[in-house]
């Protein structure tokens, strides 16, 4: 008895459903209108069927057409296959009650316009009350997204709406894969215009916001919640490079427009790591504010991976586009093999512009305080540096910044007003702009004055000193760099006993110097010596006015291995002029020079044989 009465609801079911089969292509016109309403755009339906177990409408090859303000060429929307469950009174009254409805296999086409506007803002033609569906579902759809000519695609798009009436509460639920990342959303809007939910997103690369962006990706788990013309979006979030930095915290955006806080946040330049807070009160372009303190932060591996990272990246510097402004401290940081310790600063960012000023460490032992400005406008980035140092230990310096080691030792001050192309071994070579130093109880290794005074002035009886190098008591002048070469027309030295004074370069990039000096022997220390009774006496040595011996020298060849030769056209230069600088005459133009009287300096570039009209 039961087989029987199911064999008869099968046959039954059977002809019904070739019934309805039979009769579906009647509620194309009804179909098609009520999508038409409620999308407010012309729709297109392929081959029809219906269904029975649940009552339902199928159409294949549908087709959305695109907004007429867009010539893009192509449809809004396509789908394979679309299925829509209905009341059954639709099968008598031919009015669609729809209760469900189902798309597979959509692929739809999202545009920009140049003026901002999208092509799916005048989708929804039917208004309020248009619409209203236990069920929308959408699986596997593809999203094409063209903005500012830039296409990013999202893919496996499966998307679930729960009890959706306009202007009624309902639930939403969307995952999907973009440029190898995940995308997940759930949420529900309780009220008009009310929305909450939760957005996960895994791996998402920053290519698919942005072609031109470097390569990497964001992940992040983040609450969502929006009404009344407010958004608010809160939650931890970490975006990283491939090429090795990243950033993480704590996101909070709100407001329209947005304000984008980071808190907790922690930097990592390529090993280098920062934390503090990152506030953006303008997201496109940004404009940030910062306060960052590090640990340790090592600039030539930061300059280093950041520079390939920009050879890798098509088009200006994103860092052109950013404004921004804030401080930063760094209990270390590691530059041109040099470390730097209790760095502080005050940053700003603009234009492809980075400003620290003011910006104060301790270097080598001393102090830094000044200010340094990086341009990055150009393919190559410009360093201006305005600094003054104090008390810093003068080879660790040298040894750092120009490769000359064991060149010169001493307690060293430094004022400076230098532009630099950090361009790896030509760096030295771009050095252009002014220095002012002054050197205490120092020492020169390369060099032992007295024994290469003693003969040049062919002292009789003068035992060569078996120490090498020189003591100095005070080293101080002011020099003009260009390309990389120094010159100064006010070099002053205080050795025991003598003073030397005079002019010339020195070329830090080939380690060489060219300098003409006056060395200047006390009366005591001459006396020692032999005075007027010396072997180069009037051929290389000038007896002054007080009894002190003047020998003009020329100090030339390797820095590090300098040849020294008496100057002899100088000799004959001041025997005819019968002009012999006395001790007296050059320890007071020193002492106005070093108080920066001009006069001084001018009487004492031509007392030394430099320049007599000193460099403003």
């Amino acid at each position: 008895m039961r087989k029987a009465l199911a064999a008869v609801l099968a046959v039954l079911v059977a002809a019904g459903a070739a019934v309805l089969a039979a009769g579906a292509d009647g509620f194309r016109g009804p179909l098609e209108r009520q999508l038409r309403h409620s999308l407010g755009r012309q729709v297109t339906l392929g081959g029809l069927g219906i269904g029975l177990f649940p009552l339902s409408i199928s159409a294949a090859d549908v087709t959305v057409s695109e907004d007429p303000a867009f010539a893009t060429g192509k449809p809004f929307a396509q789908v394979e296959d679309l299925r829509v469950a209905i009341g059954p009174a639709s099968l008598w009254t031919r009015q669609i009650q729809i209760r469900a409805i189902q798309l597979r296999g959509a692929a739809v086409h999202v545009v920009q316009s140049a003026g901002g506007r999208w092509n799916y803002e005048s989708l929804g033609g039917g208004g309020e009350g248009s619409t209203a569906v236990d069920l929308l579902e959408i699986t596997g759809a593809r999203v094409d997204i063209t903005r500012s000519g830039e296409a990013a695609v999202l893919e496996n798009l499966d998307l679930t709406v729960r009890d959706y009436a306009a202007g009624k509460p309902f639930r939403i639920e969307a995952k999907m894969a973009a440029g190898g990342g995940q995308v997940a959303f759930s949420g529900e809007q309780r009220e008009k215009n009310s929305f909450s939910g939760r957005l996960k997103a895994r791996n998402l690369p920053f290519g698919f916001v942005s072609k031109s962006a470097p390569a990497g990706s964001v992940s992040g788990e983040l609450q969502v919640t929006a009404g009344s013309g407010r958004l608010a979006v809160q939650g931890p979030m970490e975006a990283r490079l491939d090429a090795g930095a990243g950033i993480k915290g704590q996101l909070a955006l709100k407001g329209l427009p947005l304000t984008a806080t980071l808190n907790g946040a922690t930097i990592d330049l390529f090993g280098s790591e920062l934390q503090g807070s990152l506030t953006a009160s303008r997201l496109s372009p940004p404009v940030l504010a910062f306060d960052l303190k590090a640990r340790s932060l090592n600039l030539d591996e930061i300059q280093k991976r950041a520079a390939a990272l920009g050879g890798q990246a098509a088009g200006p510097s994103p860092l052109r586009r950013v404004h921004a402004a804030g401080s930063i401290e760094a209990a270390q940081l590691q530059v041109q093999g040099a470390t730097l310790t209790e760095i502080k600063a005050r940053a700003a960012v603009a234009g492809g512009l980075i400003r620290l000023d003011p910006l104060t460490a301790n270097l080598f032992g001393g102090t830094h305080a000044g200010s340094l400005d990086i341009d990055l406008r150009t393919a190559s980035p410009r360093v201006a540096l305005k600094s003054r140092l104090q008390g810093v230990e003068a080879n660790d310096l040298l040894t750092a910044f120009t490769n000359t080691r064991q060149g010169l030792y001493g307690l060293l001050g430094v004022e400076t007003d230098l532009t630099l192309t950090p361009q790896g071994t030509e760096t030295v070579k771009s050095l252009n702009g002014d220095v002012a130093l002054v050197l205490t109880g120092g020492r020169f290794p390369a060099l032992n004055l007295m024994n290469e005074l003693a003969g040049v002035g062919k002292f009789l009886g003068f035992r060569p000193a078996g120490a090498a190098g020189t003591s100095i008591t005070r080293l101080a002048g002011r020099f003009r760099l260009k390309d990389g070469v120094a010159a100064t027309s006010d070099l002053s030295l205080e050795v025991a006993g003598a003073s030397v004074g005079g002019a010339g370069q020195i070329d830090l990039a080939a380690q060489t110097l060219d300098l003409r000096l006056n060395a200047i022997l006390g009366r005591e220390l001459s006396q020692q010596f032999g005075g007027n009774r010396v072997g180069g006496f009037l051929s290389t040595v000038l007896a002054g006015d007080r009894g002190e011996l003047i020998i003009p020298l020329s100090i030339s060849g390797l820095l590090l291995k300098p040849k020294v030769s008496p100057d002899l056209p100088r000799v004959a230069e001041l025997k005819a002029r019968r002009v012999l600088p006395s001790t007296q005459s050059i320890t007071k133009g020193l002492a106005e020079a070093l108080q920066g009287n001009r006069d001084g300096l001018k009487r004492l570039g031509g007392l030394l044989g430099g320049q007599t009209d000193p460099p403003r």
